[in-house]
């Protein structure tokens, strides 16, 4: 991991309104753990010195949520007036700090830590301004579009909103993770404008600022479409709970030695501790934060909680 300081600004401050729930999204579990749970130890895994996560609506549980966690400050952006807008919230913390910073989604929460180290080697070897995490999902439909000029180069992002008809079938899209030199995204924010179809600061005109100075813009791909999908309602909050759990299982089986006779049947959460050779029968549920000795046998028809 390159070794200049990082911070991490985490965008946690809307609505949720398609969630159409009572608690802010990012305190919804996923794999048993909070959203945001997941969102923050993407940013421990990239060796953050500091977290920043913008909270809005519903702010003050989030923060209680998170309260005991060191690493974190918590700034509120009210009114809600766009991406851009909410990163200028984190100016005060960004101000003077000579590294780099991520802006991470909220809703993001499945980002492997592989691909996050594979961002900042190539912000670092490319001696970028800006690096966009990229993705060619199989439906672009919904996401920014990155627009690269005859040389290939990375020249914008077009919103979905404003996209021209020409510029519907570009594959390559934004996933929301960027890594910026910190001095030169503070450099642009005030260039950031709500002329556009949502009548919004985005933070995706950075990049069209950054290009016309001439600074270098640089895209890495994500190969993998799960690991950028937002949650924005309940049934991608399903989707992404099941990722999330097979991956849980994937790790037990292959990296640690447990056995698991049906997958498919069994709910294992994040943080649970489990030992070599204990074998889990079907139709097993195991909540997070419950550990398992070596050699042990769980089920059928378990259920184990702390």
């Amino acid at each position: 991991m390159p070794d200049r300081p990082l911070k991490v600004v985490i965008l946690a401050a809307g609505k949720s309104t398609r969630m159409k729930s009572d608690t802010p999204k990012v305190l919804h579990k996923l794999a048993g753990l909070p959203v945001l749970q997941w969102v923050l130890d993407q940013a421990d895994a990239m060796g953050a010195e500091e977290s920043i996560v913008i909270v809005g609506h519903e702010g003050d549980r989030v923060r209680d949520k998170f309260k005991g966690r060191a690493g974190i400050r918590f700034v509120t952006q009210e009114p809600q007036l766009g991406t851009g807008h909410a990163v200028m919230q984190a100016r005060d913390a960004l101000e003077g700090f000579n590294g780099d910073v991520a802006i991470l989604c909220g809703d993001v929460p499945l980002i492997r830590p592989r691909t996050l180290e594979l961002l900042r080697h190539m912000h670092s070897s490319e001696e970028a301004a800006c690096t966009i995490l990229t993705c060619l999902p199989e439906n672009p439909r919904g996401y920014g579009r990155i627009v690269r000029d005859g040389l290939n180069r990375v020249r914008r992002i077009v919103e979905q909103k404003d996209l021209e008809p020409k510029q519907e079938d570009i594959p390559e899209v934004n996933t929301g993770t960027y890594l910026y030199d910190c001095r030169k995204l503070l450099g642009v924010l005030d260039k950031l404008s709500t002329d556009n179809a949502q009548g919004e600061y985005y933070l995706t005109d950075a990049v069209q600022h950054l290009a016309d100075d001439q600074e270098k813009v640089a895209a890495c791909a994500c190969d993998d479409p799960q690991e950028v999908m937002g949650i924005n309602n309940r049934k991608q909050l399903a989707t992404a709970d099941r990722i999330a759990r097979d991956r849980i299982l994937d790790e037990l089986m292959i990296e640690q030695g447990v056995t698991v006779y049906e997958p498919a049947t069994t709910y294992i959460e994040a943080g649970c501790k489990i030992g070599r050779d204990t074998v889990i029968y079907p139709n097993s549920v195991i909540r997070a934060g419950v550990e398992i000795g070596e050699h042990c046998e769980i089920g059928p028809f378990a259920h184990l909680r702390p």
